[in-house]
């Protein structure tokens, strides 16, 4: 619980759902500190049992996807990373639009609207770090568009819980 409040909480440029858990689980491991697991638990999901009945599905890829683009502009700062997302926006966003799907474009410009408090975010997390982006991804798997992101990796791979 003290860790949780040494973190901030859950950072709310999140809301209304995804990655706030991802978040802060990634700002845990750049102060350098340990997440634990239990390997022998188990945790029963409905993935989307109380979303689903609050959100229409559209909205909630919509956050899921804002959030994403939040999560790297808010928490990776090495620039190899941050260049490889930028070239590759472009692609994902005009991929979609050629198959009519209008979501990461919504989600990107929504995620611009939150870009002032990202560097706020970004900046107050910045001084806090002792561990760079090279050092998690090393000890987790690869990054990138063929392999698994902070977010893709923290959310699936059941290293941490």
């Amino acid at each position: 619980k003290e860790k949780f409040f040494q973190l901030g909480g859950y950072d709310d440029l999140y809301r209304p759902m995804y990655m706030e858990d991802v978040d802060l689980s990634y700002r845990a491991l750049k102060r350098g500190w340990k997440i634990r697991y239990e390997p022998r638990s188990a945790i029963v999901h409905t993935g989307g049992g109380t979303i689903g009945r609050l959100f229409k599905k559209g909205y909630v890829d919509l956050m899921r996807q804002k959030n994403r683009y939040l999560f790297v502009w808010k928490n990776i700062r090495e620039s190899q990373f941050l260049l490889s997302h930028l070239a590759w926006l472009p692609l994902r966003i005009g991929k979609s639009l050629l198959k009519g799907d209008l979501v990461p474009l919504k989600a990107f410009c929504l995620a611009l609207t939150r870009f002032p408090e990202v560097l706020l975010r970004r900046g107050e997390e910045s001084r806090r770090s002792r561990i760079n982006d090279r050092a998690i991804f090393q000890r987790f798997g690869r990054p990138g568009p063929r392999g698994r992101g902070p977010g893709q990796f923290l959310e699936k791979s059941g290293k941490i819980g």
